[in-house]
């Protein structure tokens, strides 16, 4: 893009402007660095992604402080036309690759083109400017694809030495990015520590937005929701509801603010079940084997993550009807397993798909049929509502 710094003819100007921020920072004059180097942070804007990244240089002027930080922070923004790919693409694209449109789509949406070479598996690192064997560098944190206000605050934490704390925030709408620094700015090279959550300032605030995905049929049957509540109050409503004859039809825990939400809806019956909530994978394995024992087979299944730990919610009704079922599969041994059940009669009943530790994972139970069945993974929503549109 010929407004980008990077773009060929830009590279002078650049080159300039980035030699002025690592002077600054290495107090350099007359091409020397001098005593007195600054920690040097830029704050600037774009359209579509607030981000954090660091800068390096490898000039030798700049030894001494070789790094330079900066937060991009746009408070009025265009909404991406698809956030998963612009920012796998911002992430994840290597230097030098010459990619197609239609190959950033379809690299970002599927998984297996990450052995195609499209993307590299760690945070972009690429080069701004190059001349004679020495470069300026840098390196993506962390990007964020909302609206949102950034800001730096700054402590001293020595009273002999500049030693200081930096603390960054690019504040968004659904989420936040956060990173605190400690420079030593007296040190013969600077150090700088990189203190992640600590010490996080009130002024930062981290908050998540629920979204909702739903689909109604045509009914005239009672039904009674609860949105976003707490364990406790959405226990509370379960025991009351039970004795007047409610069941429930659909339930949808989920980790925002690292706490258990639940949403969920009844229906009239007065059939039995029986419900684990927030179960470890052994613990409920336990009782599943328990109950299939006894003529229990699962009604309802979710799995999500909260502290790294897979955690599993089911309900179970009565039926000795036959059942497959794997948890925490990569996409390949699930769409495998997928495949291999689907010629020998066997059609999916619950699917609960989770992320843990930046990786999709599927949970999956099967159940004895031969009708047909279509399925996406992990498409966009332009896509997908594409193929709805089609189907």
């Amino acid at each position: 893009m010929a407004d980008t710094w990077t773009y060929e003819p830009n590279q002078g100007e650049l080159a300039q402007v980035l030699e002025l921020l690592f002077d600054l920072a290495n107090d350099v004059v007359d091409g020397a660095p001098g005593k007195q180097p600054r920690a040097v942070f830029t704050l600037g804007g774009d359209v579509h992604l607030g981000a954090m990244h660091v800068i390096a240089s490898s000039f030798e002027k700049h030894l001494k402080n070789p790094f330079i930080y900066q937060l991009i922070s746009p408070p009025i923004s265009n909404r991406p036309i698809d956030n998963t790919v612009l920012l796998n693409a911002a992430r994840h694209i290597q230097e030098g690759k010459n990619i197609s449109h239609r190959d950033v789509l379809a690299a970002a949406r599927d998984p297996n083109k990450w052995a195609e070479g499209f993307f590299d598996k760690n945070p972009a690192m690429f080069s701004l400017h190059k001349e004679n064997g020495k470069s300026f560098v840098t390196q993506i944190w962390e990007l964020l694809a909302d609206r949102n206000f950034g800001r730096i605050n700054v402590k001293r934490v020595r009273g002999d030495r500049r030693v200081y704390r930096f603390y960054l925030s690019v504040e968004g709408q659904a989420r936040s990015l956060y990173r605190a620094i400690e420079l030593d700015l007296d040190n013969e090279l600077v150090t700088d520590k990189d203190l992640g959550d600590e010490g996080m300032p009130l002024t930062v605030v981290k908050t998540e937005v629920v979204h909702y995905t739903a689909v109604w049929q045509s009914s005239n049957e009672g039904e009674i929701q609860v949105y976003d509540w707490s364990y406790e109050d959405y226990r509370a409503k379960y025991d009351e509801l039970w004795p007047q004859g409610w069941r429930l039809k659909l339930l949808s825990p989920y980790v925002i603010n690292n706490e258990v939400r639940y949403t969920a809806a009844w229906q009239r019956s007065t059939e039995d079940e029986i419900q684990l909530y927030g179960w470890t994978y052994e613990d409920y394995r336990a009782k599943y084997d328990e109950l299939w024992r006894q003529g229990w087979r699962l009604k309802l299944l979710s799995s999500y993550v909260i502290n790294n730990e897979v955690r599993y919610t089911a309900a179970w009704q009565r039926s000795t009807e036959d059942e497959i079922q794997l948890y925490g599969w990569t996409y390949e041994d699930y769409r495998a397993k997928y495949d291999e059940l689907w010629g020998q009669g066997w059609r999916l009943k619950l699917l609960s798909p989770y992320v843990i530790n930046n990786e999709v994972r599927y949970t999956a139970v099967w159940q004895p049929s031969t009708e047909g069945e279509i399925q996406v993974y992990g498409w966009s929503y332009e896509d997908y509502r594409a193929k709805y549109d089609e189907l």
